[in-house]
């Protein structure tokens, strides 16, 4: 997808392929949940729910989310490169480790309020409508100044940084929004 106005030279790619309904498009209610689905895309970033086999919805997604900013962030999820030793089955061994990482421990060296963000999302029902621009709110908090590590760059470095940090979280939630 190309980007309009002032983001005109920006390609944005995105996989519809494993995209789903969460609402019937004739009566536009929710979806129902239900059990025994397989998981759908890569096992490190999927939710605990779609382990779990569970219909994935909304909050699901936003799971997934911070997996991945986590990752982008840190270079590494704790359940990645994780042993499977003979009888164990690997998805197994990465839920359970995903279980067992509690949030500070899943955020530690990331930006205090992005614990805010994961256990806010963790909070979300299944059928619940996300907050979009609380989480966009929490997420902008994350950028801010203040709340990034300490470096070694200069002021007008970190500003451009976080600059650039803050367009594209905004361009990402906009478009989920």
């Amino acid at each position: 997808m190309l980007g309009i106005g002032g983001l005109s030279n920006q390609v944005f790619l995105i996989d519809f392929g494993l995209s789903q309904l969460f609402r019937n498009p004739a009566t536009h209610s929710h979806i129902v949940q239900t059990k025994g689905s397989s998981i759908i895309g890569t096992i490190h970033y999927s939710s605990v729910n779609c382990h779990l086999g569970l219909t994935p919805s909304q909050c699901d997604d936003l799971e997934s989310l911070a997996y991945v900013i986590v990752y982008l962030v840190k270079g590494v999820l704790p359940w990645q490169g994780i042993t499977v030793h003979p009888g164990q089955i690997h998805k197994d061994e990465v839920l359970r480790v995903k279980q067992a990482t509690g949030v500070r421990t899943l955020c530690k060296s990331l930006p205090k309020p992005f614990v805010k963000f994961i256990k806010h999302i963790q909070c979300l029902g299944f059928r619940e409508n996300p907050d979009y621009k609380y989480l966009h709110s929490i997420l902008e908090e994350c950028v801010a100044p203040q709340t990034l590590p300490n470096s070694q760059t200069d002021a007008s470095s970190r500003r451009s940084q976080v600059s650039s940090a803050h367009r594209d979280l905004e361009v990402c939630l906009s478009s989920n929004s």
